[in-house]
């Protein structure tokens, strides 16, 4: 089941930076070494099929290269990492963004090797072509000191607009309900739906709104921030802003409150943990609106839920939610081990051709994905009934999100999609969202003082702001305290977190256009 949410208040920055300098590290290109040791990381239960089938081997027969996998668990790998990386015996590579991360990448420079140089025409043709037509694919992995310690990706058929609204349908025609199409008649509807025993079982124990709490904020017009590493940040395109400090979230605050009074708020909004609400979205016949990223992962009554159109919000303007960035970073890592990472970046920059770009997201030929002599692509059902849907199959027996791929638009318009399933689903309902989206959230590099300084600060002025907005939508009061509030976030160092965050963007924009 796919769930992704931008949760986690006081998530900090550790995940925000490329950091540190190439040091002394000289790799000898001069080996004959046509053999490496690469670490992977996986989900438990996987199968083998992504690495047996499909892309390693199409890699491997183009450029000679033997691979041996060294695969941990992701419940493993946590305890293990601080091991390998301080060990002695490293992998000639690490590969996919699950082994390491940003932290990991800027607390171990010394054992890893810059790889600009490696990036041209006669290593990686297919990477270099790629970020001289898409120089995000560049920007994204060129840290703050000018050197590239990962590579990147571009994931195919990513939708635009990520998590959105889900109301049961069901409920609306029972109580002679309309589909609402602004935040004042979602605030009716999901009082209506947790008042009037839609459920018809005599019992008070419907709720109306469920979800995270930053993303269900969406059908007031709040946009919760596209990035993966910083909560609640967001930017118009030039300048960057933080969402809790603005009106318009003061204005959805005042909202959610009379909604919460009224009982169109699950109770437990702002005390349930993550294992409760997947509880009460497995048996989302007792939920009337959520906001999720697929109505599959409502539970057992999926059917039962419509994705309802952007909502006019408190600013008087509709508004959906972007999703996650398809770009990332750090999907192949070559250490100081590596004898030969010439030869070995000419293997996995095999990865970045189409049909290995798809075969790594959504699986092998002939297993989950068909090549067709149009040159489309099909994405095949599961014959066996094992995965519930075309993603979780693909899951199962591609690297999916977490290889080097690339995927544009134009590969993902080549791809015959399954209507009613995984990415398919997604694309079709979320298309008509597309155009109320906001600028998406690049991932920034920091210097290492700006990381120290970032860390520290959003712990703070994350935690502040959470709390405020938990006792502001349960007990009221945000009119009244606002101006010490934005007060008090300013004496915390908002004003100087804001001004590194939008140097680092900067110096972002720079690369982008060079």
């Amino acid at each position: 089941m796919k769930i992704r949410n931008y949760v986690a208040l006081g998530m900090g920055l550790a995940m925000a930076a490329l950091l540190g300098g190439c040091g002394s590290k000289n790799a000898n290109d001069s080996s004959n070494n046509n053999s490496f040791t690469v670490l992977n990381v996986r989900f438990p239960g996987s199968s083998k099929t992504y690495r047996a089938k499909g892309t390693v081997p199409a890699a491997s027969k183009a450029t000679n290269v033997t691979v041996k996998w060294k695969t941990y668990t992701t419940l493993e790998w946590g305890d293990k990492k601080g091991t390998v990386l301080g060990g002695g015996e490293l992998p000639d590579a690490f590969f996919g963004n699950t082994a390491l991360g940003d932290a990991d990448i800027a607390n171990n420079l010394a054992s890893l090797i810059p790889l600009e140089k490696y990036i041209n025409k006669k290593t990686m043709p297919n990477l270099t072509k790629i970020m001289k037509k898409d120089p995000k694919m560049r920007a994204i992995v060129t840290s703050a000191d000018g050197h590239i310690y990962s590579l990147p990706s571009r994931m195919t058929g990513r939708t635009i607009t990520g998590n959105q609204l889900y109301i049961n349908k069901k409920w609306l025609d029972k109580l002679g309900l309309k589909m609402p199409t602004t935040y004042q008649e979602f605030e009716d509807v999901m009082v209506a739906m947790a008042t009037k025993d839609p459920n018809g079982n005599g019992k008070k124990d419907e709720v109306g709104l469920d979800g995270f709490t930053n993303i269900a904020m969406i059908p007031w017009g709040v946009q919760a921030s596209s990035s993966t590493t910083t909560q609640w940040m967001n930017y118009d395109g030039k300048k960057v802003y933080y969402t809790p400090a603005t009106e318009t979230f003061k204005k959805a605050v005042e909202h959610m409150h009379d909604l919460y009074k009224r009982g169109g708020i699950d109770p437990e909004f702002f005390t349930q943990d993550f294992t409760k609400l997947m509880t009460k979205f497995t048996n989302a016949s007792k939920v009337g609106g959520a906001v999720t990223y697929n109505p599959v992962n409502l539970g057992k009554t999926p059917d039962e839920y419509v994705a309802a159109p952007a909502l006019v919000g408190v600013d008087g303007k509709k508004v959906a939610l972007r999703d996650q960035d398809p770009y990332s970073r750090n999907q192949f890592e070559v250490t100081t081990a590596c004898k030969n990472p010439k030869k070995l970046l000419q293997w996995v920059d095999q990865f970045y051709t189409p049909d290995n770009s798809i075969q790594s997201y959504y699986g092998p030929f002939g297993k989950t994905t068909k090549k067709n002599s149009d040159g489309t692509y099909s994405l095949l059902k599961d014959k066996s009934k094992k995965h519930w849907v075309q993603d979780d199959f693909a899951i199962n027996n591609a690297f999916r999100d977490w290889a080097p791929q690339y995927g544009d638009d134009a590969l993902a318009n080549k791809i015959h999609y399954i209507d009613n399933q995984g990415d398919g689903l997604r694309r079709k309902i979320a298309t008509p969202l597309d155009k109320y989206t906001g600028p998406q959230y690049p991932a920034l590099s920091f210097k290492p003082e700006e990381q120290k300084e970032l860390s520290s600060l959003l712990a703070d002025i994350d935690a502040y702001a959470g709390n405020k907005y938990a006792q502001w939508v349960t007990k009221g009061g945000v009119d009244k305290e606002w101006n010490a509030y934005i007060k008090q976030l300013n004496t915390m160092g908002l004003k100087k977190f804001l001004s590194i965050q939008q140097k680092a963007l900067k110096r972002y924009d720079k690369t982008m256009n060079q």
